[in-house]
């Protein structure tokens, strides 16, 4: 079994995670490849959750999002 998904990497959520574009609140860290899910009741958030993106616990969106963010821009690769 797998050991829980947890994003070690230092400092707050920006600029290393970035927001994706789909129901919920999730963010991806590019760095250690982890969703961060922000579960939210009445406008508060009350549990942030850790989830791989090989995972069972994320939507196909979610997974095929964050995919989309670890490919590089045509514009990045010139800098290579």
């Amino acid at each position: 079994m797998k050991p829980e998904a947890v994003c070690d990497c230092k400092g707050p959520p920006w600029p290393s995670m970035c927001r994706l574009r789909v129901a919920g609140r999730f963010f991806f860290c590019a760095r250690c490849g982890t969703v961060r899910e922000e579960v939210c009741q009445s406008g508060v958030i009350v549990e942030i959750r850790y989830h791989y993106l090989d995972g069972d616990t994320l939507s196909l969106e979610v997974i095929e999002q964050a995919k989309v963010m670890l490919q590089p821009e045509p514009t990045q690769l010139m800098l290579f």
